[in-house]
């Protein structure tokens, strides 16, 4: 079920981010004209490490982590695809299975899983190919900030 006749000029979105280092690193992505996630591309665009590597998904720590996360966790989607049901059941099951492991693994008690889809301009995305985040707080940090997942703004990205 790959997405096909894929724009990757509209897959990366710079003014979604949260940082001027990530909007730089976007902004270069946007201009090379891929999609930084295809698994072609994520050597080049995506400086950590891989975690574990399934049929389906990849796992790494985001490049960018949320202010106030202990840890950040992306499953990265093997394929390109930004709608939530272009996904199959077995790549989901893969998916609970894969954060499910890092979870215990990482002695992660609690958190967030989190994942926009779609490819609409007013969405927050900063890239449109599916990925997951798995968020750990730092909920033992007494000056903690509050941690955020935007969804969609009310006017386009441009």
């Amino acid at each position: 079920m790959a997405e096909t006749g894929v724009d990757k000029k509209l897959v990366v979105r710079p003014a979604n981010t949260r940082s001027a280092e990530q909007r730089i690193h976007m902004e270069q992505i946007a201009a090379d004209g891929v999609c930084p996630f295809c698994p072609e591309n994520l050597p080049t665009y995506h400086k950590r490490e891989t975690l574990e590597k399934g049929a389906y998904w990849t796992l790494t720590k985001n490049d960018f982590p949320y202010k106030g996360s202990k840890s950040h966790y992306l499953a990265i989607l093997n394929r390109h695809a930004s709608g939530l049901t272009d996904l199959t059941p077995v790549e989901g099951a893969e998916l609970i299975d894969m954060f499910s492991r890092v979870a215990k693994k990482e002695n992660i008690s609690g958190g967030a899983v989190a994942m926009r889809f779609g490819n609409h301009p007013k969405l927050r995305n900063s890239i449109s190919h599916l990925h997951v985040h798995l968020i750990e707080p730092d909920v033992e940090d007494p000056n903690m900030s509050d941690i955020k997942f935007s969804i969609a703004k009310n006017k386009p990205n441009t």
